[in-house]
């Protein structure tokens, strides 16, 4: 029994950094059940997926507990939440259009919530160590993003099993970057879209950017690793990103945010105004032909997100349904390739869960930001607010497993007492 234990407590430290190394994969096996296709077409949103990086937080999950089963205590207020948070579950994806859709990414959320609670508890970790993992991780999957560039196309070989995708720079429907009438292939890396690499970049940049090591090979690591970053982030061209990456670094350098309750209201605001999208859509697509194809589209699906709205406000139409749902908009005449969620994270959440899923949302949000402000968890409260920031332009965050993964990553370390 001892010396399981004691394999316990060696493997089990491990695995968590080959996980934090690994976000960026997307090995994974899919499920095309009937309603994953819309129109005839496969929807990779739609597909039940069971990615690597599942299994390895599955037995990361089961290691925690079987290490602390004994030490794990809810609270009553904790015990009730819970129990009300899993009621709202059952009732949402009960009354979703497709239940299927609905039941698997509730199980997915439930995945990344329980995952980060066990490294929210986990006592093995240390900050440097963290780092350092990203830094390897960024710095192995960014070279493979910057091949992808040079060569113009996708590597293939041993890198498929990374989760590698096959393309190159004249497959249609492929992102491109044009510098001086010249066409260039984004770098994709092992993630579906450059604005979700673009993403991931983002947040672990920011994680970096706060990164305060005295060791010389640490130091030497994280600026080349956050250089390696700036180069990449720019070859994505994602503006989003790009964006926030600029206020999180002029309100580090100018100390813009140094009462930290500003982030708080700011994140609000975003949430607020994401909400109204809809509304400002409509009065928008009256100029429409003044704004480029993929703002329109934008528009568009900001616009059809208040028609779903308007019918199913208390409850939603059902997580991870907003694609199916779509082509019920008869009115819209919703073409195949407008088959993907709403580009706003928050506008996402509202319309798939309704006035009680944002209202649980913001509950949970004003608790957990006062959390970080009263602990003054600086470089956490940054990553959040880069997270709002872009989540404000895409959806990723809610509907990729790379990014997703990271998010509830950042959740869990952010509650873990040996991070600061």
């Amino acid at each position: 029994m001892n010396f399981i234990k004691k394999i316990l407590h060696s493997f089990y430290p491990k695995l968590f950094y080959l996980i934090v190394f690994l976000i960026p994969s997307q090995l994974a096996y899919h499920f095309w059940p009937q309603y994953s296709f819309v129109y005839g077409l496969r929807i990779d949103y739609l597909s039940v997926a069971v990615y690597l990086t599942d299994i390895l937080i599955f037995v990361y999950i089961i290691f925690f507990f079987l290490n602390n089963k004994k030490k794990i205590i809810f609270n009553k207020e904790s015990t009730v939440s819970l129990f009300a948070f899993i009621i709202f579950i059952i009732i949402n994806i009960f009354y979703s259009k497709q239940k299927e859709l609905s039941f698997f990414k509730w199980i997915k959320i439930l995945e990344y919530l329980v995952f980060s609670f066990t490294v929210s508890k986990n006592k093995f970790l240390t900050n440097n160590k963290i780092y350092k993992t990203f830094c390897y991780s960024v710095l192995f999957f960014g070279m493979i993003g910057l091949l992808q560039v040079i060569r113009g196309s996708t590597l293939g070989g041993l890198f498929y099993f990374l989760g590698e995708r096959s393309f190159s720079f004249v497959t249609p429907g492929i992102s491109l970057l044009n510098i001086f009438n010249l066409s260039f292939l984004k770098p994709y890396s092992t993630f579906s879209h450059p604005n979700s690499f673009a993403g991931y970049l983002l947040a672990v940049f920011v994680y970096l950017w706060f990164w305060k090591t005295k060791n010389n090979k640490n130091i030497y690591l994280k600026y080349l690793t956050i250089f390696f970053i700036c180069i990449l982030l720019l070859l994505t061209f994602s503006m989003g990103a790009l964006f926030s990456l600029f206020i999180v670094l002029i309100s580090s350098f100018f100390s813009l945010f140094s009462k930290l309750k500003r982030i708080k209201y700011i994140s609000l605001l975003i949430i607020v105004t994401s909400v109204l999208l809809p509304i400002i859509s409509v009065f928008l697509l009256r100029y429409k032909n003044s704004f480029s194809d993929s703002v329109t589209e934008r528009l568009l699906l900001s616009e059809m997100s208040g028609q779903m709205f308007k019918s199913n406000f208390v409850l939603g139409v059902g997580l991870n349904n907003f694609i199916s749902y779509l082509p019920s908009l008869e009115a819209l005449r919703v073409p195949f390739w407008f088959l993907q969620p709403v580009h706003n994270i928050f506008l996402l959440f509202t319309v798939e869960t309704g006035l009680v899923g944002i209202g649980i949302f913001f509950l949970g949000f004003n608790k957990y930001i006062n959390y970080l402000i009263q602990n003054n968890k600086k470089v956490f409260i940054y990553i959040l607010l880069s997270i709002f920031m872009t989540g404000f332009f895409d959806h990723y965050w809610l509907t990729l497993q790379q990014n997703m993964l990271l998010m509830f990553l950042f959740l869990g370390l952010s509650k873990n007492k040996q991070t600061k």
